[in-house]
Order: C-alpha cells, then sequence, then structure tokens
C-alpha cells in the first residue's frame, strides 16, 4: 500500500506543478481547496498557502523555472505521500483530481507526466527529464486454499 500511496503522490505533485503558471491554475486551485477541505479543513489552508508560496518561487525562477519545478515536485511529493498517509479516504478524491488536471493542460505541460507499469515481478526502468527512475514490482503471494469450498 506504501508503494501506491507514494506512485499517487507523485503522480498528484506532478499535476499541481505542472498546473502552476498556467492557465488552468486557477481551476487547479480550487480544486485543490476542495480535496484538501473535503479531509482536512484545518489543513486546507496551510496546504493552499504553501501551494501559492511555491507558484511564488516559480515565478522568481525566470528562464530557469524547469529546475524550480523539479525541486518543488519532490517537495510536493512528499507532502501529498504524508497527507494520503494521514487520509486515506482522500485517495479516489485525489485521483479524480489528478485526472482533471491532466485533461486541462496545456500540451507543453504534459512532459511533466510518465505513466509507467510493472506486473509480474518485473522491474521498470525510465528517464524523464534527465532523471532516471528505476522501481520494481513483486507479485502478491495467492491466498492460501483451505480446501474448503461453497456450494
Amino acid at each position: 500500500m506504501i508503494d501506491q500511496v507514494m506512485a499517487l503522490a507523485a503522480s498528484g505533485s506532478a499535476a499541481l506543478l505542472a498546473a502552476a503558471m498556467t492557465d488552468v491554475w486557477s481551476s487547479t486551485r480550487s480544486a485543490v481547496a476542495r480535496v484538501f477541505g473535503r479531509h482536512d479543513p484545518d489543513g486546507q489552508q496551510v496546504m493552499l498557502a504553501r501551494l501559492d508560496r511555491d507558484v511564488t518561487t516559480l515565478e522568481a525562477a525566470g528562464t530557469d523555472h524547469d529546475s524550480a519545478r523539479e525541486e518543488l515536485t519532490a517537495v510536493w511529493r512528499t507532502r501529498l505521500g504524508d497527507w494520503l498517509e494521514e487520509h486515506p479516504a482522500a485517495v479516489d478524491d485525489l485521483e479524480e483530481l489528478i485526472q482533471q488536471v491532466r485533461t486541462r493542460l496545456p500540451n507543453q505541460q504534459h512532459a511533466w507526466f510518465m505513466t509507467v507499469v510493472g506486473r509480474d515481478n518485473s522491474t521498470v526502468n525510465a528517464v524523464m527529464r534527465g532523471n532516471i527512475y528505476q522501481g520494481s514490482h513483486e507479485p502478491s503471494a495467492a491466498p492460501e486454499s483451505t480446501g474448503d469450498t461453497d456450494h
């Protein structure tokens, strides 16, 4: 379950930072407020303040905003991972938010997304923006049979 939470946190952080400084930022920020507010009303303002501060950081980075975006994506991956561990019921809402952001993003921002799937005892290698990522997936053990059958 931890791997799934971290994968969702990674996808969520990429979506949030890909939307920053685009025409979809306002609607993304509103959607984030709804998701966080639904699961943590007290933490909603904290997360929104962090997003606003980070967008200001991106704007201040000037022509080097891709580098700043990469750094902030890593920070948000940790933030979202921690938040999802505290609010596991938010998984579906965050997945829906990510999908909404992806469909609204301008084409040039799609470069911030990469979907890689590994199954059945596989190792996956991927390169995105010069960074190398490696992951492995071990299949879950099959449930043991008790020999009993329902008729």
